[in-house]
C-alpha cells in the first residue's frame, strides 16, 4: 500500500474510534451472560456446531484468559471492527474503488450509529467475525494467487462457524469477479461507424465460483435440516411483500445517521420508504451517470448492491423480526455502493472539459460529507446511550437496557457480598412492578403484573449471579414470599436492575418491610409482613411496619389493632410510645385513661 493511501486509512480508522469509543466502558449484555454460564458449566451448551467459534470457544477462551471482566471482551470487539473497516478499504481499492471512495466507505460504515447493537455486547462479536472471514476471503480470491481458493473455502466455513449471516456471499462471484474490471477503453474503430467488439468480462477461476457456493449449499441445507420449524413464531418466515419492507427498513437505517433508535422495536420500519427511496434514486442515478466510464463504476455499483442484498438474504424472509446487528456484514457493501455512487455524481456534476476542478471537486465533497456524517454520528450515538424512558431510571434503547440491568446487577452483587457467599434470594414482590409500552415508552400506572419481571428476565432468573461471583452455588428469583428465604442472602430490585441488599434473618425482614413504607408497596406488603410477624411476633419495627401497610391498604381498625399490641407488648420501647401516641390521637383512649398511661410511664 503507497504511502498516502496508508495515512488515509490510517486517519479514516482514527474518526471510526473516535466515534465508536464508547464501546470499551460498556458492560456485558443478557446474551453475553447466558454464554458465559454455558462457559462457566452453570447451563448445559447446546449441541450444535454453528456458532460454535464465536459463542462456544470464544467465551470459554476469554473467560479463562481475563474472567468475567467485559472491558476485554469490548476491546475485542472494538478492535475487529477496525479491522473490519481495513480490510474494507482493501478490498474497495483491489475491486477498483478510489481511494476517496473507499476512504468515503470505510467512515460510512465504520461510524454508523446503527452498529451500537454490534459493538457494545461481546455475543455479537459473532457478526464482526464473519465479516471478517468473508473479507478476508475475498482479499484472497483477489490476489489470485496459487491455492487461493482452497484458503479462501476455508477462511468462509470459519465465517459460517461465526454466524451464518455470510451465507449468501459467495454468489456475489456469479455477480462480479473478486477484483477490478480492467477492460481496455476501445480504441477508434476500423470502419467508420463500427465499433470494436467490447471485450469479454475477466471472471474469477472456475473452481472458486463452483466451491464457494457449494460451501454455501451444503450448510444451508444442515442450516434448515437441524433447526426446527419456526413456523408461528416471532422468527418465522414467510415469502412475500415482507422481503420488499425488510430491504426498504435495512437500507433506511443504515443511512438515517440522524435517527437515534430506528430498531427500537425490532420489526420493519413502515415508514422506511422516506429515506429508502431517496437512496435508490441516489445509486440509480449513479448507474445513469457512469454511462461513459468503461464499467468501473457500475462494477462497483454492483459490487456493492449484490454484497449488501447476499449479505441480508438470510434474514430478508422473516415476517416479524428485524434488528441493526443483522445488517453489520451486508452493510460494509451498502457503504461501497453509497460511497462509489457520490463519487460518480460529484463527478458527472463537473464538466469533464475542466479534469483539475474535478480532481479537486471529488476529494472535498467526499471528505465534506465523511466529516458531517462522522459528527452527526458521534451525536446520535451520544443520545442513543442516554435516552431515558420518561419519569423512569431506565435507557430507552432495549438492548442498551439489558446491559443497563446486568451491570446495576453485578455491581450491586460485588459491592455487597463476599467470594464466601453461597445462597442467594432475589425478592420481587408481586404488585411492586411498573409497566412501560415498548414503542412509546410510557408508562401504565393502571397495568400491573402482567407476567412479565424485567429484571427477571435479563438477568436469566437470578443465575447472572454466579458469573460474577462464582463462589455461589443457588440462587432463587422469587415474587412470593416464605420465611425460608431469611436463611440466605436477600437482595430486592429496586429499578434499572440495582439489587437493595436486605441481609439475613431479622434484619433482612425489617430492611425489607421498610423498604415498602418507603416505596408504598401496598399491595404486597400486608401479605408479606403477616408472613414474618409468625417467625417474629415480639419485633415492633416488623410490627408497626405492618400496622401502617394495613392502614394504606384501606384497613384502618386492623392497624389501630396492630398497635395496640405494640403498645401492649412493647411499652418502654420508643416504637410502643410512638403507637400509645397514635391511639390516644385516634381516640382509643379517653383523657383519663390516657394521663394514667402517661403516669405509669
Amino acid at each position: 500500500m503507497a504511502p498516502g493511501s496508508l495515512l488515509i486509512l490510517g486517519l479514516a480508522l482514527l474518526v471510526v474510534a473516535v466515534v465508536q469509543r464508547r464501546a470499551l466502558s460498556s458492560f456485558f449484555a443478557p446474551d453475553d451472560c447466558l454464554h458465559m454460564e454455558q462457559a462457566l458449566g452453570i447451563l448445559p451448551t447446546p449441541a450444535m456446531i454453528w456458532r460454535i467459534l464465536s459463542q462456544v470457544v470464544y467465551f470459554r477462551v476469554m473467560l479463562k484468559l481475563f474472567g468475567a471482566v467485559p472491558a476485554p471482551f469490548m476491546a475485542v470487539n472494538l478492535a475487529v471492527h477496525l479491522a473490519n473497516c481495513g480490510l474494507l478499504f482493501l478490498v474497495a481499492r483491489r475491486q477498483g474503488g478510489s481511494r476517496t471512495a473507499a476512504t468515503l466507505a470505510v467512515i460510512v460504515f465504520g461510524a454508523c450509529p446503527l452498529f451500537v447493537t454490534v459493538l457494545h455486547r461481546a455475543v455479537t462479536l459473532n457478526d464482526s467475525l464473519a465479516l471478517t472471514c468473508w473479507l478476508l476471503a475475498w482479499w484472497v480470491l483477489q490476489r489470485r494467487a496459487r491455492g487461493s481458493t482452497p484458503v479462501a473455502a476455508a477462511l468462509f466455513v470459519l465465517g459460517l462457524l461465526s454466524k451464518e449471516s455470510i451465507l449468501a456471499m459467495p454468489f456475489l462471484l456469479w455477480i462480479v469477479p473478486p477484483f477490478e474490471d480492467r477492460r481496455p477503453v476501445a480504441q477508434d474503430a476500423a470502419a467508420p461507424g463500427v465499433a470494436p467488439p467490447e471485450p469479454a468480462r475477466p471472471r474469477p477461476a472456475l473452481a472458486s465460483r463452483l466451491a464457494l457456493p457449494a460451501i454455501s449449499v451444503i450448510a444451508a441445507v444442515a442450516f434448515f435440516a437441524i433447526q426446527p420449524s419456526s413456523s408461528g413464531t416471532p422468527y418465522a418466515i414467510a415469502p412475500g411483500m415482507n422481503v420488499v419492507r425488510n430491504l426498504a427498513t435495512y437500507l433506511s437505517w443504515f443511512v438515517s445517521v440522524w435517527t437515534t433508535l430506528p430498531d427500537r422495536v425490532g420489526a420493519w420500519d413502515p415508514a422506511a420508504w422516506r429515506v429508502a427511496v431517496p437512496a435508490v434514486v441516489v445509486l440509480a442515478g449513479a448507474w445513469l451517470a457512469a454511462r461513459r466510464d468503461r464499467g468501473r463504476v457500475r462494477s462497483l455499483l454492483m459490487f456493492g448492491t449484490g454484497w449488501w442484498v447476499l449479505g441480508l438474504l438470510p434474514v430478508l424472509l422473516l415476517a416479524n423480526r428485524a434488528y441493526g446487528h443483522y445488517a453489520y456484514a451486508a452493510s460494509a457493501g451498502l457503504a461501497v455502493a453509497l460511497a462509489t455512487a457520490i463519487e460518480a455524481l460529484t463527478g458527472a456534476a463537473v464538466s469533464r472539459s475542466r479534469p483539475r476542478l474535478r480532481r479537486l471537486a471529488v476529494p472535498a465533497v467526499a471528505g465534506a460529507i465523511a466529516a458531517a456524517y462522522a459528527i452527526q454520528a458521534n451525536a446520535t450515538i451520544d443520545h442513543r446511550l442516554h435516552a431515558m424512558v420518561e419519569h423512569s431510571d431506565l435507557l430507552l434503547d432495549p438492548f442498551l437496557r439489558g446491559i443497563q440491568v446486568e451491570r446495576n446487577v453485578g455491581e450491586s452483587l460485588r459491592g455487597n457480598l463476599t467470594p464466601a457467599t453461597r445462597d442467594l434470594v432475589f425478592f420481587s414482590p408481586t404488585g411492586a412492578s411498573r409497566t412501560f409500552g415498548a414503542r412509546s415508552g410510557r408508562e401504565y400506572p393502571e397495568v400491573r403484573d402482567q407476567g412479565y419481571d424485567l429484571v427477571e428476565a435479563l438477568s436469566d432468573s437470578g443465575r447472572v449471579a454466579r458469573v460474577f461471583l462464582p463462589g455461589v452455588t443457588r440462587v432463587a428469583y422469587v415474587h412470593d414470599w416464605s420465611n425460608a428465604y431469611l436463611d440466605r442472602e436477600v437482595f430486592v430490585p429496586v429499578g434499572a436492575g440495582f439489587m437493595w441488599h436486605a441481609g439475613t434473618g431479622a434484619a433482612a425482614a425489617i430492611a425489607i418491610a421498610e423498604l415498602m413504607t418507603r416505596y408504598h408497596w401496598s399491595r404486597p406488603a400486608p401479605a408479606f409482613l403477616e408472613r414474618v410477624l409468625v417467625r417474629y411476633p415480639d419485633e415492633p419495627r416488623l410490627r408497626f411496619a405492618y400496622s401502617v401497610a394495613l392502614l394504606r391498604s384501606g384497613r384502618p381498625d386492623a392497624a389501630l389493632a396492630q398497635l395496640a399490641v405494640i403498645e401492649r407488648t412493647a411499652p418502654d420501647d420508643s416504637i410502643g410510645r410512638l403507637a400509645h401516641a397514635i391511639l390516644v390521637g385516634a381516640g382509643r383512649y379517653d383523657s383519663a385513661a390516657a394521663s394514667d398511661s402517661s403516669s405509669r410511664r
